[in-house]
């Protein structure tokens, strides 16, 4: 699972943030489709784990709130890694980036 980029100068990264937080939302929603079932549950129903953490993710990077986005991607990382226990994936765990998993993109804001 693709984890959205976490850099250090965040407030000029609004956008590229939201669209990160909605690649994995459609990433989510293509393993819906793909899998409807595993196992004895409905993936709708294990992705639910997953909806608040980015809903409150998405309220944070639009509200350009550095805490708020770094309590809620937390969330997401718990819901995330909650999921791959309950589906017996434990061997699969996400953890918050410690750098930027992108060093060769600049991700300073163009210049119109």
């Amino acid at each position: 699972m693709v984890q959205p980029a976490r850099p250090r100068h965040r407030y000029s990264y609004e956008e590229y943030l939201a669209y990160e937080r909605h690649e994995l939302e459609e990433t989510f929603e293509a393993i819906e489709k793909l899998v409807p079932r595993y196992r004895n549950a409905t993936m709708e129903d294990l992705l639910k784990m997953v909806e608040e953490p980015l809903k409150v993710l998405e309220t944070a990077i639009k509200a350009r709130d550095a805490a708020a986005f770094d309590a809620a991607y937390a969330k997401l990382t718990d819901a995330c890694n909650a999921c791959h226990v309950a589906t017996e994936h434990r061997m699969v765990v996400i953890q918050v980036p410690r750098a930027s998993m992108f060093p060769n993109q600049n991700f300073a804001v163009p210049k119109p």
